[in-house]
């Protein structure tokens, strides 16, 4: 079995991480991206790319390609939840919960107290 090198874990937005093999100065742009604000143009074409990873990441997020997974915060994509749900199969092992973008927004929203739901 291969082992792959899937980098660092990167925290792109308050309290969401993500794994990338991104340079630390290519993370700024990668943050950019995901947040939602335009390109630098004085930016070169790796930090371009890394902005670009961001939004495509930012997209795959709102349509539901990819999620949040509870337990660490870590943004994986639905195949990457399969995958690591049929390694961990055991008769007694529970199958992880998809939480949606807007559940796990809700959910903080709430910790913090800033939202009631009546």
């Amino acid at each position: 079995m291969k082992q792959q090198n899937l980098g660092k874990a990167v925290q792109i937005s308050d309290g969401i991480q993500v794994m990338t093999l991104l340079d630390e100065v290519c993370i700024p742009a990668l943050r950019s991206g995901f947040a939602g604000y335009p390109v630098n143009p004085r930016w070169n074409a790796v930090k371009f790319h890394a902005w670009k990873q961001g939004c495509q990441l930012r997209a795959d997020l709102k349509q539901g390609k990819m999620w949040v997974r509870p337990e660490d915060s870590m943004l994986v994509s639905g195949q990457q939840s399969e995958q690591s749900t049929e390694e961990k199969a055991s008769p007694t092992s529970q199958v992880r919960e998809r939480v949606s973008p807007v559940t796990v927004l809700l959910h903080r929203s709430s910790q913090r107290g800033e939202l009631n739901l009546a």
